[in-house]
């Protein structure tokens, strides 16, 4: 929900008192680095990518998201889409850095304007994109300080066979869900990728750079009603 989407724009060095950010060393002259400030970010989408500009990193732009929109077509009557049932999603690197990242990545598809699912290529200890939040919910910054579990009504997947078909190639059979049906005008695909700030795998100190070579491939197939 980018219209309620903040960014870290205010650091304390300190310790946690009652959960809260306290400037100065704790009993045993111990500090760290918290976040204790945030700022509402304006994101806008453009033509692969969904920019922000970062005001406490010297006005940089920073990418929110990348993207990638296509139509699958037919060329005969209406086909189901599903998931190719033997290599539905590869992640992969082509290049030996940025593997630390691939825990936070998330993907997300929507078919015909609908988000039909999110998928993280590594499982969380618990759900949702922490360990221990809830499946269909993300933990967000949502106000100047407030760190929350917000409902995103699509659930997270670490394995997609529910959206596969069943079968082997050159006969696929339907599978539980259909991601939608192909004709010969195109069924919309938009697919987004990010990486999920929040996650216990994302890594600090790892670059932007160490993301060169990352690579998400689809793979459908299509079933007749």
């Amino acid at each position: 929900d980018l219209s309620n989407w903040y960014y870290v724009s205010t650091w304390t060095k300190g310790h946690l008192e009652d959960g809260v950010a306290v400037a100065g060393p704790d009993a045993n002259g111990k500090m760290s680095l918290y976040a204790s400030g945030y700022t509402r970010a304006t994101a806008s989408e453009g033509d692969t990518a969904s920019t922000y500009t970062n005001a406490a990193e010297n006005n940089t732009t920073k990418v929110a998201y990348v993207f990638d929109e296509y139509k699958i077509y037919t060329t005969r009557d209406t086909l189901n889409v599903y998931l190719d049932p033997t290599d539905p999603v590869t992640v992969d690197y082509t290049a030996s850095t940025g593997k630390a990242l691939d825990g936070a990545l998330r993907v997300g598809v929507m078919v015909g304007g609908t988000m039909k699912f999110i998928y993280a290529p590594a499982a969380e200890s618990g759900k949702g994109n922490s360990s221990g939040s809830a499946s269909n919910k993300f933990y967000a910054v949502t106000g100047a300080s407030a760190i929350t579990e917000q409902t995103v009504g699509t659930d997270i997947y670490t394995s997609l066979s529910t959206f596969q078909a069943s079968g082997t190639e050159p006969t696929y059979t339907a599978g539980t869900t259909k991601l939608g049906d192909a004709t010969t005008t195109g069924l919309d695909v938009k697919v987004f990728v990010w990486l999920e700030g929040t996650d216990a795998q994302t890594i600090v100190g790892v670059s932007d750079a160490e993301t060169a070579g990352l690579t998400v491939t689809f793979n459908y197939v299509g079933v007749e009603p």
